[in-house]
């Protein structure tokens, strides 16, 4: 009693970050195609504020450290061309920034833009109204010929067999994330080589076999090289 507990709370938080942010449940960056193929997949566009709150608020989500995470990812995609930022104004789409510098404020009425749409009315300006930093939605046009089909690629299974360097397997959560949004089965196989030093039976047993046991992890296959004498 009277112990005090700050130290020990604030290492067990740190722990539980740090376990978080390896298995890819806490991200400190955001690309802007996961955000893209995540959230416009489906739709011309989405409130900023929405997708923030979202990361936050729905169970099961993925969470990252700080608006500020969500705000950098937008300005790169919106510089790429990824997709567009701006606001509804009298029911109509306004496209703000496009391919251009943009400083998301992730408030209410803020929206990211499919590229297509802000293309539509950028890069067309015989067809619309444009005032600095204000787009007007053109008419409908009379009919046109459909457009030539291109036939798309696309890979139907992926086998990648990676070297990881030390530090890097959060980077590897993240891209397992994004698969799993792709593929309806994606499994993940860990291959560890350790050479030039050495472990004792009864440390191997007790720190690392114990340790998988424990977190269900099956060994497929091992190769355990006795040290020599």
């Amino acid at each position: 009693m009277g112990i005090p507990i700050y130290g020990a709370v604030k290492n067990i938080n740190k722990e539980v970050y740090e376990r978080l942010r390896s298995e890819g449940e806490i991200l400190e960056n955001l690309e802007p195609l996961t955000l893209r193929d995540k959230y416009l997949k489906d739709r011309n566009y989405v409130e900023t504020k929405s997708i923030l709150n979202s990361f936050f608020n729905t169970p099961g989500e993925i969470r990252i450290t700080s608006e500020d995470v969500l705000k950098k990812c937008i300005q790169k995609g919106v510089e790429k061309g990824i997709f567009g930022l701006g606001d509804i104004e009298d029911g109509k789409v306004m496209c703000r920034h496009f391919k251009d510098k943009a400083s998301p404020s992730l408030v209410e009425g803020e929206i990211i833009i499919k590229a297509e749409l802000c293309k539509a009315l950028v890069e067309k300006p015989e067809e619309v109204e444009e005032e600095k930093g204000v787009i007007v939605e053109p008419e409908l046009p009379g009919p046109v010929k459909p457009p030539i089909e291109v036939p798309s690629t696309a890979y139907s299974a992926i086998n990648l067999k990676l070297d990881v360097p030390p530090g890097k397997f959060s980077d590897i959560a993240r891209i397992i994330n994004y698969l799993k949004t792709k593929f309806e089965h994606v499994e993940t196989k860990v291959e560890i080589i350790c050479q030039n030093g050495k472990i004792t039976v009864s440390e191997y047993e007790d720190k690392v076999k114990e340790a998988l046991d424990q977190a269900n992890i099956t060994i497929r296959e091992k190769k355990l090289k006795e040290a020599s004498k």
